[in-house]
């Protein structure tokens, strides 16, 4: 089959190129043959110069171009170029020459045929049909050159959104796997709502994060069902206030897009032995624009960093940067005492792609 697609592929090639000289030679008939009001001669004439122009610029495209503008060796070029052009003009004037024999051309006295103004003619008619040649197969090439770096661009990136996402759910799993183990060692009686909870997050995380984008609706389901894990294992510890709009109007974000912030709000926000543990959330749809914001006290064992692993603000400012590229705000602050996030992504009911 790919043998197939590449022969029709040389085809279209094929047609296009014949196409282009074959546009090039009907010009050529229909400019003389009206200035000499004789088509079938003129016809004769530019066939024969066809075959020289012909082999003169593939000559020059698929030979000198790769081994010396493609590499910047631009006098190299430039002296071929004025070679090739010199010689070709110089046989195209014995083509002249021949026609005035056969008689088609038999305005032109043979004397004037070898002459320096007919030599420089017949160079600039050649050169004409070699740089518009030459244009268009850079353009070609610039054009396709840039099709292959934006697919290589965006395969790279989409290749670090992989990985970056791939850090967080194995340090999602770890978390909540030692909620479980914590609890199963106390044989609590909240053992199996947590294993209820983690079977829906790990459904959640295995068949929706593989796509590009989630809806928000679901999203929110899971950070509640997060939220709720995380109440059952702080108990009177922890006060978590969630606040999400009353309609999503379909809106599709990354998934996981907000998980690190709130895992970050846990880990740092949350202390046993009598301090009140407070977090915060909230979401809103706002003039198509979706802000997000977390706000958690800072437990007094408890240091703001980046997290082991990657898995931290370095790790979340990355897969915004990759993801939202000039269409997001996030504004991180630490008075000591609280820690808030706040994440505004401009345009959110527009199609995201990474």
């Amino acid at each position: 089959m790919h043998r197939v697609f590449h022969f029709f592929n040389i085809n279209n090639r094929v047609y296009y190129h014949l196409l282009f000289w074959l546009c090039y030679f009907l010009y050529r008939v229909m400019l003389y043959g009206d200035i000499k009001n004789t088509y079938e001669n003129v016809a004769y004439v530019q066939a024969l110069e066809l075959i020289l122009k012909v082999v003169c610029v593939y000559f020059i495209l698929y030979f000198l171009k790769p081994r010396y503008f493609n590499r910047r060796r631009y006098f190299f070029f430039s002296l071929s170029f004025v070679v090739v052009s010199c010689v070709a003009s110089y046989f195209q004037l014995h083509v002249i020459w021949l026609c005035v024999n056969l008689g088609i051309f038999a305005d032109i006295p043979r004397e004037a045929v070898f002459t320096r103004w007919k030599f420089f003619s017949a160079m600039g008619h050649l050169n004409w049909i070699i740089v518009v040649a030459f244009i268009i197969k850079v353009v070609k090439e610039g054009f396709e050159n840039a099709q292959v770096n934006s697919k290589l661009l965006k395969e790279k990136l989409e290749a670090e959104l992989q990985f970056l996402k791939s850090q967080v759910n194995p340090h999602f799993f770890f978390n909540t796997l030692n909620n479980l183990y914590a609890l199963t060692v106390k044989k609590s009686d909240k053992a199996p709502d947590v294993l209820l909870k983690l079977s829906e997050l790990m459904s959640y995380m295995i068949y929706d994060t593989a796509h590009k984008t989630v809806k928000l609706d679901k999203e929110l389901e899971f950070i509640e069902n997060y939220v709720e894990l995380e109440k059952l294992r702080y108990g009177e510890y922890l006060e978590v206030e969630i606040t999400k709009p009353e309609k999503t109007f379909d809106v599709e974000i990354p998934p996981l897009l907000f998980l690190p912030f709130i895992e970050n709000a846990f880990k740092h926000g949350v202390a046993k032995g009598g301090q009140s543990n407070r977090i915060i959330i909230v979401f809103e749809i706002k003039n198509l624009d979706l802000n997000f914001t977390v706000r958690n006290n800072i437990a007094k064992s408890s240091k703001i960093e980046d997290s082991g692993g990657g898995i931290g603000l370095s790790n979340i400012k990355r897969r915004l940067e990759l993801l939202f590229a000039g269409q997001h705000d996030l504004k991180i602050s630490n008075d000591g005492e609280y820690f808030n996030a706040d994440l505004n992504i401009r345009g959110v009911f527009r199609p995201l792609e990474p």
